[in-house]
């Protein structure tokens, strides 16, 4: 059973699809900036593809649609990763083991192996620290990384 192309907008499936082509615009553009040579630059983007919606007139791109979704598909993941582990820590921490074993349980049943649920709690505790480590040295070579351009430009 496949799925048909619908408009994000409207919903309609009368949708036409069409190749970008040669942009006047950028090729004026890349002459006033570059010269003759910057006329070239009206083919930037000519590979693309557009949807158009027939019966509302919405235009989209259908690559960069994909990756807004799997953007917003990952973020709520996130989201909800984040939630039952709080919901869970909390338990924990609360002495609620009942509760605590039933969300670890429904959420990620690996982690919870012969009724440790211990250690399912050190394992998450761990991963969350690792991760911050990550994120800080990441920071950190970022901040580096921008001192050492502006000492270069300077």
């Amino acid at each position: 059973m496949s799925e048909s192309v619908q408009c994000p907008k409207c919903k309609s499936t009368q949708i036409s699809a069409q190749k970008r082509g040669f942009s006047g615009g950028k090729a004026v553009a890349g002459a006033i900036v570059t010269g003759g040579v910057g006329v070239l630059a009206g083919f930037h983007g000519s590979s693309n593809i557009d949807v158009y919606c027939l019966s509302c007139g919405t235009k989209w791109n259908p690559a960069k649609r994909a990756t807004q979704e799997k953007q917003v598909l990952m973020a709520k993941k996130a989201a909800h990763e984040s939630s039952w582990k709080k919901n869970f820590y909390k338990a924990y921490e609360n002495g609620n083991q009942e509760r605590a074993t039933e969300i670890v349980t429904s959420e990620s049943p690996h982690l919870i192996r012969n009724g440790d649920l211990d250690g399912a709690y050190r394992h998450l505790k761990n991963n969350d620290k690792v991760t911050t480590i990550i994120q800080i040295i990441f920071l950190i070579l970022i901040v580096l990384f921008f001192g050492w351009l502006v000492s270069k430009c300077s």
